[in-house]
């Protein structure tokens, strides 16, 4: 049974709805089941008004019950775009907790029902619900009847909608961390809430930081982007030495200097080889997740650890292709990238079947009577065709970076060692020097002359 304001139900039996508070009916309305029928233990005489400052009464205010499908929403209503922002998240609070604000109507222009002047959004959600079939139709939302006219309806539309501040994030997640403390489990409270999952946990994140650096962000010393950077580490002292050094000199961007500060001891989960995790984690190393950086995937606690793992299955993955090339070389460590010291890149060609191909279709674009639909076709075909490196002459490089990412260099030859140069004491000096001059200068070349003409 959906949860409602009001005792109201059909006119065959009291209907009740226990997690809404009690609100006392008032007379009957279109779209609203006569109370007067079905009094309950909250039934009462109906509210004639509210008290204003100073004790007088205005009795332009007057407590209903409607049925959401028969309202209106009031042209003076200011919320006319977005009207449908965060409704699956109000849904499921009408769902759970019920209504708790009652919504404010006047009269319709027409005099055919009412009109919703604030609260559009509640109207819609209860819509909804009902037309889904989680609420019956016979549901009923608590209102407030204002007889207003055209501009205070509009002032009351906008006083609705401004007078409202949002909570601390401090404060918002330390309630969440609460209510898992009483018991509740994270995936129940987003259903319950109508929220993401993530959005749960990362509430809960910001509730286990520091004491310190949920004051400062009640305080507004800090913002919340540095608060969620501050996640990454769960030592209270780190957070409090990072929040110091951010309040005392100001980084350009804090939070990326923050983020980057507590990254630089970990190694990012997202180079881990296929099966690399799973291994890791086999042996004990354990993942930190950013969770308000919907790119990341994690970052390894063990360096060591993980490295360690990422070798043995880059060993695996060289064995494999060992067969396919001419070599496979490691290069690891800090000087990784020497790689380029040993070796060149070879130019890659077409096989011949490619070039039989390759000849096949430049024939058939060379027809006169092809389509443009044809040619197309015919030159994406040949675009298709890549040169291949000759694998028995190439080899393969793997580079382990020292963060761990692998990248794998195909289609390199060994470079020839150069000889050694040839020192000019080497030589007599009866003897002229080598084809191509190689170190030798026009002025030697002539001392050298000299030296055998003299001799």
């Amino acid at each position: 049974m959906p949860p409602g304001p009001c005792p109201a139900g059909p006119s065959n039996g009291p209907r009740s709805f226990p997690n809404a508070p009690p609100v006392r009916p008032a007379r009957h309305l279109p779209g609203a089941v006569p109370h007067s029928a079905h009094r309950g233990p909250t039934a009462g005489p109906p509210d004639r008004g509210i008290d204003r400052p100073g004790g007088a009464r205005c009795r332009s205010a007057r407590a209903q019950c409607c049925g959401p499908v028969r309202l209106q929403l009031a042209e003076t209503n200011m919320r006319t775009s977005h009207r449908n922002a965060g409704l699956e998240e109000l849904k499921a609070s009408l769902l759970v907790h019920g209504q708790l604000q009652p919504i404010v109507v006047t009269r319709a222009p027409n005099a055919d029902g009412f009109a919703v002047v604030a609260g559009a959004r509640r109207t819609l959600a209860a819509r909804a619900l009902v037309t889904e079939g989680k609420w019956p139709d016979t549901a009923r939302l608590a209102a407030v009847c204002r007889r207003a006219r055209e501009a205070e309806a509009r002032e009351l539309s906008l006083a609705e909608n401004l007078q409202r501040v949002a909570p601390c994030a401090a404060d918002e997640a330390l309630a969440f961390a609460r209510l898992v403390g009483d018991g509740a489990e994270p995936a129940a409270l987003a259903a319950r809430f109508g929220r993401p999952v993530r959005y749960v946990r990362q509430r809960l994140a910001l509730a286990a930081l520091s004491p310190a650096v949920l004051e400062g962000l009640r305080e507004g010393r800090i913002p919340l982007a540095v608060a969620e950077a501050l996640t990454l580490s769960a030592s209270h002292a780190r957070q409090e030495e990072l929040l110091l050094r951010v309040v005392e000199c100001p980084p350009v961007d804090a939070a990326r200097y923050v983020r980057e500060a507590l990254r630089r001891a970990r190694l990012p989960a997202g180079n881990a080889l296929p099966g690399v995790l799973e291994a890791y984690a086999a042996a004990g190393g354990t993942l930190t997740r950013d969770l308000f950086d919907g790119a990341d995937d994690g970052l390894v606690d063990d360096p060591a650890l993980f490295l360690a793992s990422q070798r043995a299955a880059l060993e695996a993955e060289v064995e494999r292709r060992r067969s396919d090339w001419a070599f496979v070389e490691v290069q690891d460590g800090p000087q990784a990238w020497s790689w380029r010291g040993a070796f060149s890149h070879a130019v890659p060609a077409l096989t011949p079947e490619q070039q039989v191909l390759v000849a096949g279709l430049q024939r058939e674009l060379e027809r006169p009577d092809l389509t443009e639909a044809e040619r197309a076709l015919l030159e994406h075909r040949l675009d298709a065709i890549e040169p291949e490196y000759e694998r028995r002459a190439c080899g393969v490089v793997a580079v382990l970076a020292p963060d761990g990412a692998v990248q794998w260099v195909e289609g390199l030859r060994r470079r020839e060692p150069e000889p050694a140069p040839v020192e000019d004491d080497d030589l007599p000096p009866w003897e002229g020097p080598p084809a191509g001059g190689g170190r030798w200068t026009r002025l030697r070349r002539r001392r050298c002359r000299r030296r055998c003409a003299g001799s």
